[in-house]
């Protein structure tokens, strides 16, 4: 990787990392009956990048999905008859305050930045670009599940706001049935809006300023 990182000016978007995403007791498991190893293994890796990169001086950002009887009439009605019309009813996870909604296996410091969100782009939170710009931030590195949703939308929305967008490509993941969405997603974001790379790379990057 031949980009250099200035840490200062770098956030870690780290996406949705919470217990109904992640855990083997959470409703994306319990209910959809998707398998989460491939998900648990890449939060194993990306709890020691977000330790690195937050010693190194980089501001962390953490987004937490939720989903509740408030949320936008046009994304309830298309997950219920879409992707996740196997529930039997909606929301079946990921409210405000339930265990399912928390963080999995990752511990926000008092200077990390914890937002809500209701859709899957994380510029969907208001508070997100005004935190961003308040902190001089310049790239961002984008972390987090799904590949083919949260990832996807908050890159291609981070590179028309402006940003540099940087995807360590081993702290991404999805469900195993859509896989072979991870590699295209890959091909399309080092295509048009992002640099992609293993996160031993970009750690190296942000090094150089150290």
């Amino acid at each position: 990787m031949e980009t250099k990182i200035l840490p200062s000016e770098t956030a870690v978007i780290v996406l949705d990392i919470q217990n109904d995403f992640c855990s083997s007791e959470g409703a994306f498991k319990k209910v959809l009956q998707r398998d989460t190893l491939a998900i648990q293994d890449m939060v194993n890796r990306l709890s020691k990048f977000i330790e690195e990169t937050r010693k190194q001086g980089c501001k962390i950002f953490f987004s937490k999905m939720v989903n509740s009887k408030d949320s936008p009439p046009n994304l309830r009605e298309r997950l219920v008859s879409g992707i996740e019309s196997k529930a039997d009813s909606w929301p079946f996870g990921l409210e405000r305050g339930s265990w399912g909604g928390e963080l999995y296996e990752v511990e926000p410091t008092k200077d990390d930045i914890v937002l809500e969100k209701y859709y899957f782009d994380f510029f969907s939170s208001p508070d997100l670009k005004l935190k961003l710009e308040g902190f001089g931030i310049k790239n961002l590195v984008i972390t987090g599940v799904y590949a083919e949703m949260c990832v996807l939308s908050t890159a291609s929305r981070g590179f028309t706001e402006g940003y540099k967008i940087i995807v360590p490509k081993d702290l991404i993941e999805t469900a195993p049935e859509n896989r072979r969405f991870k590699e295209m997603i890959n091909d399309l974001l080092a295509g048009y809006i992002a640099e992609v790379f293993e996160s031993r790379e970009v750690l190296a990057a942000l090094r150089v300023y150290a």
